[in-house]
């Protein structure tokens, strides 16, 4: 879908009647952001976005060095179990934005995957797109696991059940033919995997996060863990199947001792509720891509350095936030 399509649908989505917030409801405003686990990528980058797009009272203002974010405006962040959760938490009115996946925000909108038989969910928008997210396949050292297809017979962690990995993860399984009845599929977050493989009792873990992830570093300096590569022709096929699924790597570095992986990676986008009045959604969409916001941010997280505003919808197939699509018409995304 088209950047220019994608604005269009996200303006024609607003609720006819819907009001502009006014200065004083803006200055009381609240703005929750659902996350993911506290050892995820999505929780510190969260909070940080959080730090941003906030201008509480008191502080000293943007030309001072102070916030640049929207006047009087709260962010709270909220932990959760992740992309599955967030997006249900949207469209439930329970926050009014949350970080997802691309394939989850698809899937939650046409009715597919893991929401086929439920209503296609309504409320769901665009932000902004953050950073590519890589598919980790981690495991413990001297068990014989080389290869995805290695996995036959082990016990392997594949996110908990609210999770964007949990999702994905069995769509690769099912593409190199490791269904429940040739691998122990275990639904549980990363922090706990990696307690079971301290016990010996789970031989791998996969997680999808912006690399480096906390947990997969803890895993490899404490455990003398590996990250195994996700490819071949299963890979390449999927890929060509699905059409949020990319070709990444988790770069040289990223992990102390660990080389360059190849692996599959799916967008992280940020979401927020149709029913957030467009004049706030703009507020926070301008301070999020202002550059003092730009310079705070990408010293807080190593996938915060890749934020770019030309890039800033990759990835995104559900409708753009009107309030968001005025800000990006205005630098210049649509003629």
């Amino acid at each position: 879908m088209s950047l220019s399509r994608r604005l269009l649908l996200g303006s024609l989505g607003a609720a006819a009647g819907s009001l502009l917030v006014s200065p004083d409801a803006r200055a009381a405003s609240f703005f929750r952001i659902r996350t993911g686990a506290p050892s995820s990528t999505y929780f510190p980058v969260g909070t940080a976005i959080a730090g941003v797009i906030g201008a509480p009272e008191g502080g000293r203002p943007c030309q001072q060095g102070g916030g640049c974010g929207v006047e009087g405006l709260v962010a709270l962040v909220q932990s959760s179990r992740g992309s599955v959760e967030n997006v249900e938490a949207i469209e439930s009115a329970e926050v009014e934005s949350g970080f997802a996946q691309a394939d989850v925000a698809w899937f939650a909108t046409s009715a597919t995957g893991p929401f086929e038989g439920s209503p296609p969910f309504q409320k769901l928008r665009g932000l902004c797109s953050l950073f590519d997210e890589a598919l980790h396949l981690v495991t413990l050292p001297g068990i014989g696991i080389h290869a995805i297809r290695d996995l036959r017979g082990m016990r392997v962690a594949i996110g908990s059940p609210g999770s964007g990995t949990a999702v994905t993860v069995r769509r690769v399984l099912d593409a190199f033919g490791l269904g429940s009845e040739q691998v122990t599929l275990v639904e549980i977050d990363a922090v706990e995997a990696l307690g079971r493989m301290r016990v010996g009792s789970l031989e791998a873990m996969f997680l999808i996060a912006g690399a480096p992830a906390a947990v997969v570093s803890e895993a490899m300096a404490s455990l003398d863990a590996q990250i195994i590569p996700i490819d071949g022709g299963p890979a390449d096929q999927l890929l060509r199947d699905t059409r949020f699924l990319v070709r990444t790597s988790i770069q040289p570095g990223a992990y102390v001792g660990a080389y360059g992986t190849p692996t599959i990676g799916v967008r992280a986008l940020w979401l927020v509720s149709a029913d957030v009045p467009d004049e706030l959604v703009y507020g926070i969409t301008q301070a999020f891509w202002h550059p003092q916001s730009q310079a705070f941010l990408r010293n807080v997280h190593p996938r915060l350095l890749d934020l770019s505003l030309a890039h800033a919808l990759d990835g995104m197939e559900v409708a753009v936030h009107p309030g968001a699509a005025e800000f990006y018409r205005e630098q210049g995304f649509v003629q």
